[in-house]
């Protein structure tokens, strides 16, 4: 069941992502995104950091694991696995898998467009090489993901041919 897979596999993706921004919170808090209210001092954010990564990984990040790993190793009565999405319509599989490579596509390909658009409140701090970098992977690492979850649904998509 489409269900089934597509909602842990965001969710581990998704805490990914906030993980990195929890992170950078911690490890290099005058590199992070601009915030409306402006500055904070740096020990607040480290902490925020902290508690944000430390939080998302025990709240997200291991439920999603322990959830995708289930589906991964539990087998129905026909012998397949229920991983490839179950009854899902085989045209929603093909559109799920056409949009996730797109916006991934768009992602690695253009990452200073997204980064430039993140950063938009205070493009100064897009000076520093190191703070683009950061950023840039950031964005490339989840057009990837997006790239990842694309094939997962195709390989749904092609199983319903059959």
């Amino acid at each position: 069941m489409l269900l089934n897979l597509l909602f842990p596999t965001a969710l581990l993706l998704l805490s990914f992502l906030f993980l990195f921004h929890g992170l950078v919170l911690l490890l290099a808090p005058d590199r992070y995104i601009p915030a409306l209210a402006g500055n904070q001092r740096t020990i607040t954010k480290r902490f925020a950091g902290f508690f944000l990564a430390t939080i998302i990984f025990r709240l997200f990040t291991v439920p999603a694991v322990e959830k995708i790993w289930h589906l991964v190793t539990d087998y129905g009565p026909s012998g397949e696995g229920n991983v490839f999405f179950g009854d899902t319509n085989r045209w929603g599989l093909l559109t799920i898998s056409i949009g996730a490579v797109l916006v991934g596509y768009f992602m690695v390909m253009w990452p200073e467009k997204w980064v430039k658009e993140l950063f938009r409140l205070d493009i100064e701090k897009l000076q520093d090489p190191a703070a683009r970098k950061l950023w840039t992977l950031y964005i490339q690492l989840a057009g990837l993901y997006c790239s990842a979850f694309s094939l997962v649904a195709f390989v749904g998509f092609v199983r319903r041919l059959r």
